[in-house]
């Protein structure tokens, strides 16, 4: 009996400790292997932000601005303009091109952008993401904010992208920036929030804008007015501004924040539109 006991006990050892050796993975019984998992994150390695830049792209334009300027006086007229203005010639006007980016705020043309990509614009060509070439009007600017709406006709409905809630971003936050940088159509460039809330002073317009989102995406002359997408899909900010010293991109570049003081002066342009 006592034998029978100290075998049976013996038994249930050796089983424990052979499950407990396969449950850790060191042994293959025949039949009752388990499949190899697949490669760890290899799918999304391969998708990367496809399916985000499949689905927000066609809601992306390019803005081609023709403004209208003062050509520069020839060097020996300059020391007269001011002694004696009425008998240097007028100054002539020329027209002079420049690149930016947007997108569709409503299906109906509603374009949103940068107000120093459109300041003083006389003609705005505007090119979809299926090719379409069209003239838009300036419906409305925001100097302070630095946001534009530009109108466009379609005889269809346009895709769209929406406002997302900056409240949801955080440093270290990713993101995807759209546009046409250096005339490069349509780019996506991927990075991080570098960091929030920002004070950003325009050599241009002299005007400090506050509570800005910094990013390390890549961002060019041409990308102003581009959206800031986060994971979801929406735009959280517009681009606006680079720290550049060559004039090219450093890592450092700044979007208004799609905040509660943003989206009103958006729904201010855009009333009666």
């Amino acid at each position: 009996m006592r034998r029978f006991r100290f075998l049976a006990f013996m038994l249930s050892l050796a089983l424990a400790f052979a499950g407990g050796m396969y449950l850790a993975g060191y042994v293959r019984l025949p039949g009752l292997g388990r499949a190899a998992p697949p490669p760890l994150g290899i799918r999304y390695l391969e998708e990367g932000f496809s399916g985000l830049v499949d689905r927000t792209r066609p809601a992306i334009v390019n803005l081609r601005v023709e403004v209208l300027r003062e050509a520069a006086a020839p060097w020996y007229q300059r020391p007269f303009r001011r002694l004696l203005p009425e008998l240097v010639p007028k100054p002539t006007r020329v027209l002079e091109g420049r690149d930016g980016s947007g997108f569709i705020l409503r299906s109906d043309g509603c374009i949103l952008t940068n107000a120093h990509v459109v300041e003083r614009a006389r003609h705005i060509r505007v090119t979809l993401a299926d090719g379409r070439e069209t003239w838009g009007r300036l419906v409305a600017a925001d100097r302070e904010r630095d946001l534009a709406l530009v109108k466009i006709k379609s005889p269809r409905p346009l895709p769209t992208l929406g406002l997302g809630d900056v409240s949801r971003i955080r440093p270290g936050s990713l993101v995807l920036v759209a546009g046409s940088p250096l005339r490069f159509e349509f780019t996506f460039s991927q990075g991080i929030v570098s960091a929030l809330g920002r004070s950003v002073k325009s050599e241009q317009s002299k005007v400090t804008y506050r509570r800005m989102i910094q990013t390390d995406a890549a961002v060019n002359q041409g990308s102003s007015g581009g959206p800031l997408i986060d994971v979801h899909g929406q735009a959280v900010g517009v681009i606006t501004a680079l720290y550049s010293p060559s004039g090219t991109d450093s890592g450092v570049a700044f979007a208004i924040p799609m905040d509660s003081q943003t989206r009103r002066v958006i729904a201010r342009m855009m009333r009666g539109v």
